[in-house]
């Protein structure tokens, strides 16, 4: 049997843009439908994440209690199930981590630490800015994304939050897919950073100027 005759009908319907995507096809919206992915945090950013990966097909999401009843009033998925963060954040061995809203102490506490550490996604919207950074496994590189932190601490605060709220939702939830559908061994931490005035997308390359507040390393 081919892998596109394992998609039903309507899920063939439902995500034919996506199937149509170069690289992606049926086999990529298999793998999206047979994937975990936590999402810490509470806001409106986390909400908004959840609902773009949700329309996406992931397969489940596993996110904070009280979003999962405020996307449920709103949205229905066929293909994705939400379940409450219980127990140990990563446990059951996730695709995915993303946080939306771990200070640097708990980014060490509770995932440097944890036995399983994927690949993660680190969201934070701002008021004149948007910044999605990539995390590689601790496992495949000795940097920190912690210095992600100190690089915000210099950006400069204008206008409205929600001017990047939803590229950021948007932008994070591209490259969760990305990385689901074809994995890669990422080796060095990466940050994007999108400039509500501009418009403009651009890659951070100041890794070096920047490092951990929490344990020193960049």
């Amino acid at each position: 049997m081919s892998e596109r005759l394992e998609l039903t009908e309507p899920q063939l319907e439902r995500y034919s843009r996506q199937i149509l995507v170069s690289n992606f096809g049926a086999h990529g919206q298999l793998r999206v439908l047979h994937s975990e992915i936590v999402i810490s945090g509470r806001g409106s950013l986390t909400e908004a994440l959840a609902s773009s990966l949700a329309r996406a097909g992931v397969g489940q999401l596993r996110l904070a209690e009280t979003l999962i009843s405020a996307l449920t009033k709103r949205e229905t998925w066929p293909d994705t199930r939400l379940s409450p963060l219980e127990g140990l954040l990563l446990s059951g061995r996730p695709s995915l981590f993303i946080d939306t809203s771990f200070s640097l102490p708990d980014w060490h506490r509770i995932f440097l630490s944890s036995p399983y550490r994927p690949t993660a996604l680190w969201v934070r919207a701002a008021s004149s800015h948007g910044l999605v950074g990539v995390a590689p496994s601790p496992e495949l590189s000795p940097s920190c994304a912690g210095w992600f932190h100190a690089f915000v601490a210099e950006q400069t605060a204008t206008g409205e939050p929600l001017d990047s709220l939803q590229w950021c939702a948007s932008w994070a939830a591209a490259l969760a897919l990305r990385y689901i559908v074809a994995p890669c061994p990422l080796r060095t931490p990466m940050l994007f950073r999108y400039d509500t005035r501009t418009g403009e997308i651009e890659q951070i390359h100041e890794q070096e100027r920047f490092r951990c507040g929490y344990c020193g390393r960049n």
